[in-house]
Order: C-alpha cells, then structure tokens, then sequence
C-alpha cells in the first residue's frame, strides 16, 4: 500500500510541494491537499485531479503530513488536526518559527518534525 501525503495549506509552497511529489511519480490517489480558500482548492483540484479534504480529514488519512500554512496560521490548524493525526504518522512543519513542542499536541503517537530538521519520537 502506498503512502499517503497530505499538504495543509496549498499555496505556493504548498503547490510546489504537489508538484513535485507527483512528478516524482505518486498517484493522486496518495497525496491530498487542504485550502482554506475554496478557489484555491478547486483550481488544485482541477489542475492536478487531487482530493481536497479538510485539515482533520487529511491528517487522519496521512502517514505524512506536511504543514505549510503561514506562522500566524498555524495555530488554528493545529486545533483543527488535534486529536486526529494517526499514530506512527510523521508531521512536518514548514511554517518559520514554529517549535515542535507546539506541535506536539497534535501529534497522538507520531513523529513532528520543523523544516529546521529538528526530529521528535513518541514510543
């Protein structure tokens, strides 16, 4: 079975980051997006064919989840995915100055990690 990604936050960055998983060759089966702009989210889909959830829908469907939403956003999503991320999954953050232990409520019994290469384990 294939990994399934999920990006909160499809802006540019967010985007760049679904191009590139699929040109790397993962279906659009494996990797879903969240948008809190409606356009945004349907010009996505429409451009790559892939499946918009909301942030706790895609961070109880994920092995990865990929936080790109701006610092000041971050912790309304992570409200949203509390609770919801599925053990074992690794999170990453890319949003500038976010510490792992502020993601660390969210996470259940995954992994967080920040773009900074900070790496944290619950077992």
């Amino acid at each position: 079975m294939a990994i399934q990604i999920a990006i909160i936050g499809a802006g540019v960055m967010g985007e760049t980051l679904l191009s590139a998983f699929l040109s790397a060759g993962n279906s659009t089966d494996d990797v879903v997006i969240t948008e809190k702009r409606e356009e945004r989210a349907e010009e996505l889909r429409a451009k790559y064919g892939v499946r918009v959830l909301d942030n706790a829908d895609a961070a109880a469907a994920a092995d990865i989840l990929l936080l790109v939403v701006k610092t000041q956003d971050m912790p309304a999503v992570l409200a949203d995915v509390d609770g919801a991320v599925k053990p074992g999954a690794t999170v990453m953050s890319l949003a500038a100055g976010i510490r792992i232990d502020a993601i660390d409520g969210a996470v259940a019994d995954g992994c967080a990690a920040t773009s900074m290469s900070f790496l944290w384990c619950r077992s």
